[in-house]
């Protein structure tokens, strides 16, 4: 058993992440990032790193707290999700031959704001994952245990955060064993049940926004239901909102006619909200273009700057960067401000559901109420 107690200064940063270090904690916040585990030729483009490969088989030991979803923990080319939105369902990729397609749910559910250690140990025939101690997921069956290759592989582990959430990590180790060494672990455990995974909305539920709401924290709760107010009740913004769900796991969308939306995904006490300009797709379907409707981006973000540049500056820092796009991607649109230009997903803006994103998105609806108005 060989023990790698990584100190956090000797964590590496890749892409847009923010560090700061705090005597032994190490915060990481960031600010751009693809979690597109479904296509892995878009790998993830902001993370921290550790010093070192590492062999199998090993036991990662992590503790960490994190304010919104999600956190991953990836080693190879694999990764286990933790504390993700229910629309993650691929929460276990192979760390040697990840599969876009396969469904690999586990309860993957943390606390936010409170400290968690969490454990993921690949075995040679073995794959375990802990949460403060308690058993979330165990396997016999992953891909990575039929390679030949596999005690001669050195793994690289990465460890990070989805956009705009931040991390508290105060210790990472990892700790190389010699084949059998874990053995007594694994005795007695069972394959994982993973039929009560939600990962979906139940479509046949009559939800209410007391119920998708129930779950938050009382202050989110409260700006939550104030917000549903004033959406619906500005006439001039047209919007209309839908209800599926429950506050296991809801979706609340709100749709306008002059072309853009609000949604807002909840999962018992974990949130997430954003806000683009649909219909954005360059293409034609039944003889009919489907290009945008209206997009009033940048006009929106100059009314904002007028008053507070501060706020238009933060606005702007939310569009969802393209990260891995291919040359022909259909969907990337271009936006400038004060001489920066992205590329951004559908016009798509990324927001931790917290009271200060809150505040920035109705400054943007005022913005665009007054654009619309002329």
């Amino acid at each position: 058993m060989k023990q790698h107690d990584i100190a956090m200064t000797d964590m590496r940063a890749n892409g847009c992440v923010e560090l700061a270090h705090d005597e032994a904690l190490l915060r990481v916040k960031t600010h751009r990032q693809n979690t597109r585990f479904y296509a892995f030729e878009m790998p993830i483009d902001a993370y921290i790193a550790a010093p070192k490969t590492y062999r199998l088989p090993l036991r990662v030991d992590i503790r960490v707290k994190l304010d919104a979803p999600s956190f991953y923990v990836m080693l190879g080319a694999g990764h286990v999700s933790f504390g993700p939105s229910f629309l993650d369902n691929r929460r276990i990729g192979d760390i040697l031959s990840p599969d876009t397609k396969k469904v690999t749910a586990f309860d993957s559910a943390l606390v936010m704001d409170v400290f968690h250690d969490i454990s993921v140990i690949y075995d040679i025939k073995h794959m375990l994952v802990l949460v403060d101690g308690e058993e979330r997921y165990f396997s016999q069956k992953e891909d990575y245990m039929k390679s030949p290759a596999l005690r001669e592989t050195g793994f690289e582990l990465k460890l990070a955060g989805a956009k705009y959430n931040t991390l508290d990590i105060a210790a990472v180790t990892v700790t190389e064993y010699e084949e059998g060494e874990l053995a007594a672990l694994f005795v007695g455990r069972q394959p994982s049940d993973r039929r009560n995974i939600c990962l979906s909305i139940d479509k046949k539920a009559a939800a209410t926004l007391d119920e998708c709401l129930s779950a938050l924290p009382p202050a989110l709760r409260g700006e939550m239901a104030r917000m549903d107010a004033y959406l619906l009740q500005a006439k001039d913004l047209k919007m209309k909102r839908k209800l599926e769900g429950t506050s296991q796991a809801c979706r609340i969308s709100y749709v306008s006619s002059w072309g853009f939306a609000y949604h807002v995904h909840i999962q018992d006490a974990h949130a997430e909200h954003f806000f683009w300009w649909y219909m954005v797709s360059n293409y034609t379907y039944n003889d009919r273009y489907m290009g945008r409707k209206n997009d009033f981006t940048e006009d929106t973000l100059k009314k904002v700057a007028e008053t507070m540049p501060d706020v238009a500056a933060r606005l702007f820092s939310y569009y969802d960067a393209c990260v891995g796009c291919t040359p022909t991607c259909s969907v990337r649109t271009a936006y400038t401000y004060e001489g920066t230009t992205l590329q951004a997903c559908h016009g798509k803006m990324v927001m931790n559901l917290n009271l200060p994103t809150l505040q920035d998105l109705c400054w943007m609806l005022e913005a665009i109420r007054a654009v619309l108005a002329g």
